[in-house]
């Protein structure tokens, strides 16, 4: 990375808008470089969480930052983090991210990152599934509901 993608990466986290975001953050994952990948993601999930009361939140950002804690894409993995990240995107009323709120479920369900709840889990799946997500409806199978 040289100085000039440094810059880029810091105006994007403070005034880029999440397509912007996207398609650095797609070249850099591309290439193969996780390191500025997940500065970015993180970054402005980091200032959307700042500024979410007056400008509007974004679900989707805080759901990847939660996948690159969650995975450990070019940061060590921290299942607090990702939890913190998932459950953002997962509480912005009708613009709630469906991956979140299956992903708050799994993460209930075994532990990851909180407690374990099977109530919580079950009450997430169920919120990921009634907004389409195939892989929650599947968890409440299992589960036998």
């Amino acid at each position: 990375m040289g100085l000039f993608d440094g810059h880029k990466i810091d105006r994007l986290i403070e005034r880029g808008s999440i397509d912007e975001v996207g398609m650095l953050g797609t070249e850099f994952y591309d290439r193969g470089d996780y390191g500025n990948y997940a500065r970015l993601w993180i970054g402005y999930a980091q200032r959307l969480d700042r500024t979410h009361s007056q400008s509007g939140s974004n679900p989707d950002a805080w759901c990847i930052a939660g996948r690159i804690y969650e995975k450990g894409i070019g940061v060590y993995p921290d299942m607090r983090l990702a939890f913190y990240w998932y459950n953002k995107a997962s509480n912005c009323g009708m613009m709630s991210n469906e991956d979140a709120m299956y992903k708050l479920g799994y993460f209930y369900e075994n532990g990851y990152g909180t407690f374990c709840d099977m109530e919580e889990a079950v009450k997430w799946y169920r919120r990921a599934s009634g907004s389409g997500s195939e892989e929650a409806r599947r968890a409440l199978e299992r589960l036998g509901y």
